[in-house]
Order: structure tokens, then sequence, then C-alpha cells
């Protein structure tokens, strides 16, 4: 069971916007099986604001923090920033990105039969650049962009019948 509640709040000041909230989200976990009763909580608060600003002609540029308190994982605090350019207003298009990510497992990944107790959170970070034109009156556009992603502690279902991976050993 989830139990989510949420605030988010804006600003908008002409060339700068600002988006602002705040988040609590409880779980509960329940199972029951061959006599037994197994049960688990968790919550957690969050906080976020961004910011995105407008400082020349064809420019916007985004800001953004965001600060978890998990129960049990405690806190983390991810910024993300992105860009977007066009000197041509709107036929051509740069873009980039940068953004952190934070997730604990949830309490099925963490204790359902299919869960392992000893997860820790996936953290990640990633970047893109890119770039589109449009053309024949915007009928059509091209595009390209490169992206990359690095992760630490992915959570990834894996399958153990058969399987000799040092995971499934025990």
């Amino acid at each position: 069971k989830t139990t989510r509640a949420e605030y988010q709040g804006g600003y908008d000041a002409g060339k700068a916007q600002l988006t602002f909230g705040a988040e609590r989200e409880e779980s509960s976990y329940r199972t029951e099986g061959f006599g037994s009763v197994e049960t688990a909580e968790a919550w957690v608060n969050s906080g976020y604001a961004q910011v995105t600003l407008s400082p020349a002609r064809g420019l916007t540029l985004t800001g953004g923090v965001r600060y978890d308190d998990h129960k049990a994982f405690g806190g983390h605090t991810v910024f993300a920033g992105s860009m977007a350019y066009t000197p041509n207003g709107g036929d051509t298009v740069f873009r980039a990105s940068f953004g952190e990510g934070f997730k604990a497992p949830s309490l099925f990944q963490l204790y359902s039969d299919y869960g392992n107790a000893a997860l820790a959170p996936e953290t990640s970070q990633s970047w893109d650049a890119g770039v589109t034109h449009s053309f024949l009156d915007g009928r059509a556009e091209v595009s390209a962009t490169y992206f990359h992603r690095d992760s630490k502690n992915l959570i990834a279902y894996v399958g153990c019948f058969l399987n000799p991976a040092p995971i499934c050993v025990g």
C-alpha cells in the first residue's frame, strides 16, 4: 500500500519561472505465507525547486534541485540542469542537459520472495547533447542526440533458476 501527498507551486516573473514543491510518500508491505506474517514500512519526505530562465533571445536555461529523506536510506540531494538555444527562431535548436538520480528500493524489492534485503539505493548521472533542425515550413525535421548514463547499484530482476551467477549462489 502506498499513500502519497504532494504540493506544487509556481511563480512566473516574466523571464524567470520558479516551480517548487514538497512530497510525502508512505509505503507499507504485508505478506502472509506458511503461517507467518511479515510487514515492513517506509516513508520518504521530499522537497524540490526548479528555475527556468530566458536571459537572452533564443536561450532557455533550467536548473533544479531535489532532496529526498528516506526512512531507511537517509537524505540525498540531486541536481539537474539543461539549456536550449535557437539562433533562428526555432528552425534549429541546440540542447544539452545533465541530471542526477536517486531511487531507494521499494519494499517489494527488499522483502518479497523475489527481493533482496541487502539492496542499496540506485544512483545515476546522465547527460545528453543534441540538435534538431526543421525544414519545409516545419513539416519535416531531422534530429540527433547523444545520451550517456552511469548508474550505480542498478536494481534489476535476476531469475536464479539454473543460473550460476554469483548473486544466485545460496
